[in-house]
């Protein structure tokens, strides 16, 4: 009898031990997944979702200001600063043919940027509010912080009341994105695999990472033909802001390595051959003409375009796994 009772005690004993351990293994997963956090009782959308929302608007809104100035006024003025004015000014024309193939770019550049982010946002995030604080969390770092960093590395160029509502634009939503991300774990929740998904994807980042140390570093006169003058100011801002775009594609990699799960992957290969390809078709043939090297970029995007698209339909074939530290601890003992 006493042999059974304490036979009893060590297994009671046993099984709390292991269920505090499953608590506390629970407990520490629930610190790895976000949970949505709605504006009010009965809100239809969470925080995080009004803040995209809020995001995609105002990034629209300057996409389309530099729409109306291409289009319309022509007046490369309007982003530029005081002092800087009086050399793009000549026989009454304030931008050069220079600045406005550069404007040009850098409106399609944008155009290709905010569709592709929507994309993700809309079809890969926007019931997955984890998820949805992850792409923020990139987002941070590529297009805000960039900018903020573009911002002062061009404020001489710059018209300081341009810069001044281009950077309120990106505090609102720096702070709009930190009271969504307050309180919440950013962890992958999946291993990190190489495998033909993410070999795609890094490559990809790493083609547009060139992409953008070229833009930054080149200017002006290794992306255009265009040499009868010297670069004015508009254009060496203009360089600095499409540099941006291509470093937010390098970011948008980087979260759908990281964070997104096999099915995801493929479709965020579709959105970029996609909006590539729309890119490729609707806008280079505006621009080739003056560019300074048209097969590179032709080949680049061509590249980009075939390699993503096969990608996203091609067998997944994993080599080996990286497990986070928080993956492995929750990973039932074999």
């Amino acid at each position: 009898m006493g042999t059974n009772k304490h036979k009893r005690s060590s297994e009671r004993k046993t099984t709390s031990k292991s269920s505090g351990k499953k608590e506390e293994v629970a407990e520490e997963k629930s610190y790895d997944v976000a949970t949505p956090r709605s504006l009010a009782t009965g809100s239809l959308v969470t925080m995080s979702q009004l803040t995209s929302i809020i995001m995609i608007a105002i990034s629209f809104q300057y996409v389309w200001a530099m729409r109306q100035v291409l289009y319309e006024s022509k007046d490369c003025n309007t982003y530029l600063h005081p002092s800087a004015q009086q050399e793009t000014q000549s026989e009454g024309q304030s931008c050069s043919h220079a600045d406005l193939l550069l404007l040009m770019a850098k409106l399609h550049s944008g155009y290709i940027s905010e569709i592709l982010v929507s994309l993700i946002i809309f079809f890969l995030c926007w019931s997955e509010p984890a998820l949805l604080l992850q792409f923020h969390a990139i987002l941070c770092s590529s297009p805000l912080l960039t900018t903020v960093i573009a911002l002062q590395l061009t404020k001489d160029f710059i018209d300081p009341g341009f810069a001044g509502k281009l950077g309120m634009m990106v505090t609102i939503i720096l702070l709009l994105t930190a009271a969504s991300l307050y309180g919440s774990r950013l962890s992958p929740q999946q291993p990190i695999k190489i495998d033909v998904l993410n070999a795609t994807l890094w490559t990809a980042m790493v083609a547009f990472g060139w992409e953008a140390y070229k833009f930054f570093s080149a200017g002006p006169s290794g992306f255009l033909s265009v040499t009868q003058q010297e670069p004015s100011p508009a254009s060496l801002a203009l360089m600095a802001f499409l540099a941006i775009d291509q470093a937010t594609l390098v970011g948008i990699c980087i979260f759908g390595i990281v964070f997104l799960s096999d099915s995801s992957k493929r479709y965020l290969l579709g959105f970029i051959a996609a909006t590539h390809l729309l890119s490729q078709v609707c806008f280079m043939p505006k621009i080739r003409g003056d560019l300074a090297d048209p097969e590179y970029y032709d080949n680049f995007m061509m590249g980009i375009i075939m390699f993503t698209s096969t990608a996203s339909v091609a067998p997944s074939i994993s080599l080996f796994e990286i497990k986070t530290t928080a993956q492995e601890e929750t990973e039932p003992a074999s």
